[in-house]
C-alpha cells in the first residue's frame, strides 16, 4: 500500500486485493470513503479485507462491488454485511452487482445497525 497517512478515500479493485498489504488496510486510520471490488476474488482473501474494514475508525462510506453473475463468485454475501456490523463509524453501505444479498440479508443487518443506510445499485 501507499505510504500516505492523509489518504481519505480509496478504490480497490479485485486484482489489489490480493497484495499482502491490503491486510494491513486498517492502518490507514483517516480513511473514509471505500470501494472494494469482490469479483473472482477468494474467499479467505474477502474475509481478511471485511475484517480489516470492520475495525476502521472513520470508514464512513463503503461500497461493495461483485458482479451481477454468480459464476463470478457470490460475493458480498450476507454473511458479508453481517461481518461489517461492528464498523462503527459506517453510515453508508453501497452494494452494486450483488445478487447473493438478500433482504433478509440486509434487513439482519439493518437490526444490529439501525441507523446505516444500505443501498442497492
Amino acid at each position: 500500500m501507499l505510504a500516505i497517512p492523509q489518504l481519505l478515500a480509496i478504490d480497490l479493485p479485485s486484482y489489489l486485493l490480493r497484495h499482502p498489504s491490503v491486510k494491513t488496510l486498517s492502518h490507514y486510520t483517516r480513511l473514509r470513503e471505500i470501494t472494494i471490488e469482490v469479483r473472482n476474488v477468494e474467499n479467505d482473501t474477502v474475509d481478511a479485507v471485511l475484517a480489516e474494514l470492520a475495525v476502521m475508525p472513520e470508514m464512513r462510506r463503503l461500497r461493495l462491488r461483485g458482479h451481477e453473475n454468480f459464476q463470478y463468485g457470490n460475493r458480498p454475501n450476507d454473511h458479508d454485511l453481517l461481518a461489517l456490523r461492528n464498523a462503527r463509524a459506517l453510515q453508508r453501505l453501497i452494494l452494486s452487482d450483488s445478487p447473493a444479498v438478500t433482504d433478509a440479508g440486509i434487513e439482519a443487518l439493518k437490526r444490529v445497525r439501525p441507523q446505516l443506510v444500505v443501498e442497492r445499485k
